[in-house]
């Protein structure tokens, strides 16, 4: 499986770009400057305009309170939680932060915990007071949690603190990638078949899962992540035993490749080759569109029905959803055979023959796995000599997900002269069931 190791690499390091690009910080303080007499003329002016019941009570409960002294106002105000500093450092901050020209109560500034000298406050909120020669500054404080960033314009500096390191993990992993296709190496049979693109797929799946599990504890996030968190989950184990299944399948070829199941090799002059794949084309097409004219039929018939029956929005919609469903079989009954017919028209035809499987010019197909088997092997002559592999994997379907049997048929073309061999691998797998 080392073809898998720089897909994962580059999977890994684009995924973990993403996660931190858009990881806010766990923590911020948020910072602004208090002016007192503001503050104290507000709570003891009388209200020009008062519109309801609360305020008119607030205001009755002004004015039976007696006018407490500026200084006393103050204290009561920042009792218990009130910082008094006078150091170099906070005097140079208070001076580059809240200078005369930038003094505004309105004015909100944030910052990381770890920055100096806001390192030095603990407390999830409160004042702090910034003695200087002949001045006296107070600057509110309170932190802000992750989930709560999104309430206040920050700068994305800050509410972003990871973006460079994210930034970094992504050139590492186009540089990676783009070394890799400059050293680019052939790859195997193994890897190059439908199985190694099965692993590759699946490994996807897996990343993928295992970011979004990540991400409620990346993002601070607990009960707004636990959708994503258990999407992961399921992300991650389809993507595991996926990548599982078609692992099999990979080592399965190997053994073939290397002679220790195999029971047969053959190859094929292009002339023959491409009349092989110009009749498995033809017989693809009928088979997928003699299913999408079957279902076709069923679907219209119960969508024109329900909506004949019901004639209300709901219905429409259903019709409407119901057609799209037609228009996309369409696209599969045109696209799924091309798709075939590209993949067995690359190089000129190989197959190998093994007794859990078959290898079959990139496409693989096996029944050595769980619920799966061989059910019959035939020599038929015509239109041309073919080996005719028919073999069933256990499916589920309905709500109670009863078990039934889908078969697959393979159908490999037997070289001139390879009539024999292909008569001894019918018996063989004749003796083996």
């Amino acid at each position: 499986m080392r073809f898998l190791l720089n897909p994962f690499l580059i999977f890994c390091g684009i995924f973990a770009a993403l996660l931190f690009w858009w990881r806010p910080a766990p923590e911020l303080i948020c910072m602004k400057s208090v002016d007192w007499a503001h503050e104290y003329e507000k709570q003891h002016t009388p209200s020009k305009h008062l519109l309801g019941a609360m305020e008119m009570a607030r205001e009755l409960i002004r004015s039976d309170s007696p006018h407490a002294p500026f200084t006393e106002f103050i204290d009561r105000k920042t009792r218990d939680q009130l910082i008094v500093v006078a150091t170099k450092d906070w005097q140079s901050w208070d001076e580059k932060y809240f200078s005369k020209g930038a003094f505004s109560p309105k004015r909100n500034l944030y910052f990381s915990p770890d920055d100096s000298p806001i390192d030095e406050l603990k407390d999830p909120q409160g004042y702090v007071e910034l003695r200087g020669k002949n001045t006296i500054h107070f600057v509110y404080y309170n932190r802000l949690e992750a989930r709560e960033l999104d309430r206040y314009d920050i700068p994305n500096s800050l509410r972003y603190p990871y973006r460079n390191f994210a930034i970094i993990m992504f050139c590492a992993a186009l540089l990676f990638w783009g070394v890799s296709r400059v050293r680019k190496r052939v790859l195997d049979l193994p890897a190059a078949s439908s199985a190694g693109t099965g692993c590759r797929g699946f490994l996807v799946g897996m990343c993928i899962g295992v970011a979004l599990t990540l991400l409620p504890f990346l993002y601070y996030n607990g009960e707004a992540g636990i959708p994503a968190f258990f999407l992961g989950v399921v992300s991650m184990l389809a993507g595991a035993i996926g990548l599982v299944f078609f692992g099999l399948q990979v080592s399965m070829v190997r053994k073939m490749i290397g002679g220790k199941d195999q029971l047969a090799h053959w190859t094929y002059d292009p002339s023959k080759w491409k009349r092989f794949i110009d009749w498995h084309l033809n017989e693809e097409k009928e088979a997928k569109w003699g299913l999408f004219v079957f279902i076709t039929i069923i679907i219209a018939a119960v969508g024109v029905g329900f909506w004949l029956a019901m004639r209300d929005t709901a219905s429409l919609w259903v019709l409407l959803f119901l057609l799209g469903l037609i228009v996309l079989l369409w696209l599969v009954a045109i696209v799924a055979p091309r798709l075939t017919y590209r993949r067995l028209k690359k190089g000129s035809g190989q197959v190998y023959l093994g007794k859990s499987g078959i290898y079959l010019n990139g496409a693989v197909h096996t029944w050595n796995l769980i619920g799966s088997r061989l059910e019959s092997v035939e020599l038929i002559q015509k239109p041309f000599p073919m080996l005719v592999f028919v073999y069933s994997y256990l499916m589920m379907a309905g709500r109670s997900l009863f078990f039934f049997r889908q078969y697959a048929s393979v159908h490999v073309p037997v070289p001139d002269g390879k009539e024999a061999e292909a008569s001894k691998v019918v018996s063989s797998y004749i003796k083996k069931g």
